[in-house]
């Protein structure tokens, strides 16, 4: 096949995983909604909150179709124990020391929305993306086990149907009429779950079609696409400024994904520094989504709880709290793997 036509699958799913997790950390670097609404950092997490979060739905969806046979040989219960032990074991885990963590600083929290009671403790793990919710970040993992359970559901009581276009495209179908009517439901984050499966749908569907997509996927490598795809992933920002609606919010993160691909696929595949970065931290980006609230925690306390001090500093030095304390945890972690203790810490931080 030519050059042209060659394409790093493998390179660019972790290429995508490890743009999408700078996205991550960089947007959850900053103290307070009203300082970042009152500087141009604002405007940088709009664009990033346009599709970051979708992008790894996407990946996800994307992945799926590499793995799914693997669960096919199995039964239900198996295939559903092992999701839950990578994603609902950390869930809960680090949800409870989050919660405790600040429950034990909430004198200094900045916001009065969170509540601290015997109720809320039990509530916040099946509402995670509530405004009144001290878990936040971690509402990713658990939606994600929701999807995986919805999709193995319809599949092991029909085994027939099997992972083609139609059944994606009738996912997609589905979910976006179900959006529609769910966009208020908090509890057990059927909201978030109806929007984002459709994401996973489309990952699912670029990996079945892919060798008929590489016309495509080559024309994304374009420079002038790029830049196209970036300035059109810029403007949106308007849209979700002024809240655009269902349709609106989905146009602007499908631009926002494609501007990811065609940034992956001309970047990498080349055996540059871009190369090397990205296969030096595609293995942590897990962990480092599960533990870099904790690094940026660190950091936030003494700078803004306790000095009192809001700038636009504190934004690298959340971000580098973010991504350094994962990778030390990591690394300490996988040291220390031959002992069943730290062998049991692994599943928590996503090894």
């Amino acid at each position: 096949m030519n050059d042209t036509y060659s394409i790093n699958w493998s390179l660019l799913i972790k290429f995508l995983n490890v743009f999408g997790i700078i996205l991550v950390v960089l947007g959850h670097s900053g103290s307070t909604e009203s300082f970042i609404s009152s500087s141009w950092f604002g405007y940088v997490i709009a664009w990033i909150y346009a599709f970051h979060m979708p992008l790894f739905f996407f990946v996800s969806g994307f992945l799926f179709n590499y793995t799914y046979e693997s669960f096919t040989n199995r039964s239900f219960v198996y295939s559903i124990k092992k999701k839950a032990v990578r994603l609902l074991v950390p869930y809960f885990v680090l949800g409870f020391i989050v919660w405790g963590i600040k429950f034990a600083m909430q004198k200094f929290l900045s916001s009065s929305l969170i509540e601290f009671s015997f109720k809320q403790f039990f509530l916040m793990f099946i509402s995670p993306q509530s405004s009144i919710s001290p878990l936040g970040y971690l509402w990713f993992v658990f939606t994600l086990f929701e999807i995986f359970l919805i999709i193995f559901v319809v599949l092991y009581r029909n085994k027939k149907l099997g992972l083609n276009y139609l059944f994606w495209i009738g996912i997609i179908i589905v979910f976006l009429f179900i959006s529609l009517f769910t966009k208020n439901i908090d509890l057990f984050n059927i909201k978030a779950v109806s929007y984002y499966i459709m994401f996973f749908s489309i990952g699912a569907l670029f990996s079945l079609g892919k060798e008929k997509l590489l016309s495509f996927f080559c024309l994304l490598k374009n420079k002038f696409v790029l830049l196209l795809l970036f300035c059109l992933s810029v403007f949106n920002i308007a849209f979700n400024l002024i809240g655009g609606g269902l349709f609106c919010k989905f146009f602007s993160a499908i631009i926002g994904i494609l501007f990811a691909l065609s940034l992956g696929l001309f970047l990498c595949g080349k055996g540059n520094k871009v190369d090397y970065f990205v296969l030096k931290f595609a293995p942590y980006t897990y962990s480092i989504y599960l533990l870099h609230w904790f690094g940026q925690y660190i950091v936030k306390i003494p700078y803004v709880n306790l000095l009192h001090i809001e700038n636009l500093f504190l934004v690298p030095l959340m971000f580098l709290g973010g991504c350094i304390f994962p990778l030390l945890v990591c690394k300490f972690v996988d040291n220390r793997l031959d002992e069943k203790f730290w062998k049991n810490i692994s599943y928590i931080i996503g090894r």
